[in-house]
């Protein structure tokens, strides 16, 4: 009789394992920080809340040092999802301090997307889409600006969803090959 790990075929359904995808949740959320942090310092046209764009680097980055001590092996995967709606306060907040311009903060979310594509299940995306939509248009909302909110998420939400899924795929037929 061979021992089988009880989250083992939880490992079955996603691209990389629970692991090494806990890690890169670490790492993401660290540089994502780090960017953050070194762009609260860096001239701008906008109007922004240089404190509380550094405030939000320096949160990320200390999100990231706590996920990178967790025990993401032992833990089933669906529990590494807690960080997207702290990925999406933390980048909806850095909108807002920032002067909330969609066209340079649809970065943040697409390496979100990205991660859900490559450490999730193919179609777990989809489950975010509301607190996508909530996250992305709220600071543009609070700063007046609905008809670019509008015109923005309409381009970034299937951007993100085709990529995640793309990856998604891409993940389920090379897990099968092997």
């Amino acid at each position: 009789m061979t021992y089988t790990h009880p989250h083992a075929a939880d490992d079955y359904n996603a691209a990389l394992p629970r692991a090494l995808a806990g890690r890169m949740i670490s790492v993401l959320f660290l540089l994502s920080g780090l960017v953050t942090v070194v762009s609260s310092f860096l001239p701008s046209e906008l109007m922004i809340s240089r404190a509380g764009v550094l405030a939000v680097g320096l949160a990320g980055m200390v999100v990231g040092l706590v996920a990178g001590v967790l025990p993401w092996q032992r833990w089933p995967r669906h529990r590494m999802l807690w960080c997207l709606p702290l990925a999406f306060v933390l980048i909806s907040l850095h909108n807002l301090f920032s002067g909330a311009d969609p066209y340079h903060y649809t970065i943040f979310y697409l390496i979100a997307f990205i991660w859900l594509g490559i450490a999730q299940p193919r179609g777990v995306a989809f489950w975010f889409i509301p607190l996508f939509v909530f996250s992305y248009m709220a600071p543009l909302l609070l700063l007046d600006r609905t008809n670019e909110a509008i015109r923005s998420v309409i381009y970034a939400l299937p951007v993100c969803l085709l990529i995640s899924g793309a990856l998604a795929g891409v993940a389920d037929r090379l897990r099968k090959v092997q």
